[in-house]
């Protein structure tokens, strides 16, 4: 009887702690996440996925930090949390499940560390406080609406080594106004940027021809009329080769390189030795 009483007091503490967010295990042994109240913090300790109970959303987050070893971001993680403000993302996190930080509306100063590999579907998708963005070439595929509606989006950058945007995934970014892209891309996905009014450059690191070879789906540029919600096609201005080194202009008479002000004369002086015949 006096065991049971104390299972019973034990398991009253354990149930008590995790709805206070004092300290809680969940899932997975492997991998093991706490709360500090004071500063509002979920840590996330241990090897392995994250638990897909995600038992913490009945704590109030300000601050997520995912410690090296957590290997995923479980589905809807923190999907709804609209006081978060900070996430910590190890390299070892390899997937961000799908609606991981839906609207989250506080969060800000992103960034995606290289390791991750794929990001699902509407993982980011309403998340207005994101002013920048750079996606690293670890991340092969961006899913549908990963990053659409964050509506204070101004430039984005995907890394050499990103293959794959999926539909709408940057929709309704209405202040995204430079997208970088690299020369990795195969495919990117029905109305990609849709509803991107301000977008006016597209920094591409091919050719020309790259582009082209590119899978483009329907409407990648494109806004909606507002009376007829039909699809209007837009084009922004795009800078092929972006990013590419110049070759160096190499002097004929001495074989160096001359840069700046100072190249400028000294280039000067080998023409008019060479015009008198006087330069070797």
């Amino acid at each position: 009887m006096k065991t049971k009483k104390l299972f019973a007091v034990l398991l009253a503490l354990l149930m008590l702690t995790s709805c206070c967010g004092l300290f809680a295990f969940a899932g997975d042994p492997g991998v093991i996440w706490t709360y500090d109240e004071a500063t509002k913090t979920v840590t996330f300790s241990g090897t392995g996925p994250m638990p897909d109970s995600c038992d913490w959303k009945a704590c109030e987050i300000k601050a997520v930090v995912i410690n090296d070893g957590v290997t995923s971001i479980s589905v809807e993680a923190f999907a709804g949390k609209t006081d978060l403000e900070s996430v910590q993302i190890p390299g070892s996190v390899k997937t961000i499940g799908a609606c991981a930080f839906t609207e989250c509306n506080a969060l800000k100063n992103l960034v995606i560390p290289n390791g991750v590999e794929s990001i699902e579907d509407r993982a980011f998708e309403g998340c207005p406080s994101i002013t920048t963005l750079t996606i690293p070439g670890s991340v092969k595929t961006i899913g549908l609406a990963a990053f659409a509606v964050n509506e204070k989006l101004q430039t984005l950058t995907l890394e050499e080594g990103v293959e794959e945007i999926g539909v709408v995934a940057f929709g309704a970014c209405s202040r995204l106004t430079t997208v970088t892209l690299p020369k990795s891309l195969r495919e990117i996905g029905d109305t990609a940027f849709m509803d991107c009014p301000r977008l006016e450059t597209v920094n591409y690191a091919g050719s020309e021809e790259d582009w082209n070879k590119i899978i483009l789906g329907d409407n990648v540029f494109a806004n909606t009329n507002s009376e007829t919600e039909e699809f209007v096609p837009y084009t922004p201005n795009f800078v092929y080769n972006y990013g590419a080194v110049k070759p160096q202009k190499v002097c004929k008479y001495c074989g160096g390189t001359h840069k700046g002000f100072l190249g400028f004369f000294v280039g000067l002086f080998h023409s008019i030795l060479a015009l008198f015949g006087l330069h070797k």
